[in-house]
């Protein structure tokens, strides 16, 4: 998929970053490629209807010590998936009353 990813190493990135003005015009198109993978995969999830396991599978390998960002689990709660328990939630368990920020 990624350009940068299949044609340069970690190291020379690294090693580029602060020298050279490539290195931010190889980010972006990293950063390009991540984003329209990771939307072709959630539009293929939401098509086949384990949008929510598929969030569940995303947010455990981002955050395999169950740190996710409290907001982003509050966020997702309201949306019927319940990241810190690793579960999807029934209809008669949605929160119905936003917490405050």
């Amino acid at each position: 998929d990624c350009l940068c990813c299949k044609n340069y190493t970690r190291a020379f990135l690294h090693s580029t970053a602060t020298k050279e003005t490539i290195a931010s015009q190889l980010l972006t198109i990293h950063n390009i490629a991540y984003t329209q993978r990771l939307t072709r995969e959630m539009h293929e999830a939401i098509l086949d209807g384990s949008f929510g396991d598929y969030v569940l599978n995303y947010m455990d390998v981002m955050y395999p010590k169950g740190d996710a960002p409290k907001w982003a689990c509050d966020a997702l709660m309201y949306a019927g998936i319940d990241v810190r328990n690793k579960r999807l939630l029934e209809d008669d368990e949605m929160p119905t009353d936003p917490s405050p920020y």
